[in-house]
């Protein structure tokens, strides 16, 4: 559930990203791309956006990613080991 609190930050937050991507300081969403931020950030929702060709459903997820708690922790610097051991997306469980 979504606190009061913390919605108009989120929505600020969300907007200033868009429009640093965008580059364009006067940049909107479309119906139904912030709502679903929202889902994603502030209710920890599973879900899966379609929509047409342009209308910016990796900004949603690119965006909600930014505002994620997984975004704030530190990256792994250095060369990557390889390993013979199948990604944890191809792995079958």
């Amino acid at each position: 559930m979504i606190q009061t609190g913390n919605i108009g930050y989120i929505k600020q937050q969300a907007l200033k990203h868009l429009q640093a991507m965008t580059n364009n300081p006067s940049a909107m969403f479309h119906d139904g791309q912030l709502e679903a931020i929202l889902e994603l950030v502030a209710n920890y929702k599973q879900i899966l956006v379609v929509q047409k060709t342009g209308w910016g459903k990796s900004a949603v997820y690119f965006i909600a990613y930014l505002r994620s708690p997984q975004a704030n922790r530190p990256t792994r610097s250095g060369p990557r080991r390889r390993t013979n051991e199948p990604s944890s997306i191809t792995r079958r469980f």
